[in-house]
């Protein structure tokens, strides 16, 4: 089980919200935990919001943060733990009929509230069947399969749904007579912590299909988004390599690895010895000063990619397992600020030179490369430009 805080709906702290997601090894997706910030109930999305039953019925968290911030805290991780993630694992060892003390693995990263001693104390006192697995710091790109398979195509459903909502609150005041030079979109806390129901039930939907995963059998009977996302969440686990080695259940109980394991007393006893000492919490991962800032950082100071909101789906998920199709009649491309439709990347760039108007098409794209272009202001309404266009 790999869990990760991703923060979403927008950089303004005030209007920002954490979505903890959690996917299990066989590709299943856990009911959403989302903070909000706030002391109280009242920070919470409206119970008439779209998707609100949809979402409480499917075991959706929507918790207040009771902090001046919108993260995850040491009483929100215990509320997850509590009510989401250990009865997800009882049931599973239930349907497996695996005994009560079988121990289960879950890979968090090395937050600052995950890697406490507070809550690392709280989970080997309460949930000691459960071991804790850190993904070492500034490796989650590379080892945390929220990062390398899921995250991407999450808060591109996301984007999605907030670019559809905006659409149709456009075509809605155009239909009652609003004038375009008087629309103004409503981008109040309210509106917005009420849509992101919507976005993150829609984005769910999407993500996750227990359904699916039992048809897999019979490929035919599976539509072709949903089995594209589950050979992707699959293969989330599968993208995080070392060596020979990946995450997969497939690669982690291969007989390569189990021979390892049994080798470790005489190739590396001292590992062998940490491995299997008595122990009542897992140790709090020792991070020095550089390696704290980076986990702690919030996701807006990260390098993130920000795929254009009108691609679809699928074209994420062939760019994230490198399958994008790169041929000159393809629609959509993809360069180094995310995948975006062919016509946006070879647009024709006026711009303003030196107080001049000129066609810069051409130089930057051999600059830059199609797909890889720097992105300027439109300037083609301006009065310069609009005069420019009139002389021509």
């Amino acid at each position: 089980m790999a869990a990760k805080q991703v923060t979403t709906v927008g950089s303004e702290e005030k209007r920002a919200i954490t979505v903890l997601v959690s996917l299990t090894n066989d590709g299943v997706l856990l009911p959403f935990q989302t903070i909000y910030k706030g002391s109280t109930v009242g920070c919470l999305p409206s119970k008439d919001s779209p998707g609100y039953a949809e979402s409480v019925e499917a075991g959706f968290l929507m918790e207040p943060s009771k902090t001046t911030t919108y993260w995850s805290t040491i009483e929100t991780m215990k509320s997850f733990v509590n009510n989401k993630l250990a009865p997800y694992y009882q049931r599973t060892k239930a349907s497996l009929g695996l005994p009560e003390d079988q121990r289960s693995v879950w890979q968090i990263d090395c937050w600052s509230v995950h890697r406490s001693d507070e809550f690392l104390d709280w989970m080997g006192l309460n949930h000691e069947m459960i071991i804790i697995d850190f993904v070492p710091a500034r490796l989650t790109g590379l080892f945390q399969p929220c990062d390398v398979g899921f995250q991407r195509v999450f808060k591109h459903s996301a984007r999605n749904s907030a670019h559809e909502d905006v659409v149709q609150e456009v075509l809605r005041k155009l239909e009652d007579g609003l004038s375009a030079e008087s629309m103004a979109v409503d981008a109040g806390i309210k509106v917005l912590r009420n849509r992101t129901v919507g976005w993150l039930w829609k984005a769910y939907c999407q993500l996750n299909r227990p359904e699916v995963i039992k048809k897999v059998g019979n490929l035919r009977a599976i539509p072709i988004l949903m089995l594209m996302l589950l050979v992707g969440f699959l293969q989330a686990w599968e993208m995080c390599r070392a060596g020979e080695f990946n995450l997969s259940y497939e690669s982690l109980t291969s007989p390569a690895a189990r021979q390892i394991l049994r080798d470790l007393p005489v190739t590396d006893p001292q590992f062998f010895a940490e491995l299997t000492q008595p122990r009542s919490r897992v140790a709090a991962p020792v991070l020095d000063t550089e390696d704290a800032l980076h986990e702690d950082a919030e996701v807006s100071d990260l390098d993130i990619i920000g795929d254009d909101s009108s691609v679809p789906i699928e074209a994420i998920l062939d760019a994230m397992h490198g399958v994008l199709p790169q041929g000159s009649d393809e629609m959509f491309v993809e360069g180094s600020d995310g995948v975006v439709s062919r016509a946006e990347a070879e647009e024709t760039l006026i711009e303003e030179v030196d107080g001049v108007i000129v066609d810069a098409t051409a130089s930057v794209a051999q600059a830059e490369g199609r797909g890889l272009r720097k992105k300027f202001r439109n300037k083609l309404y301006e009065e310069k430009a609009l005069k420019w266009w009139a002389e021509k």
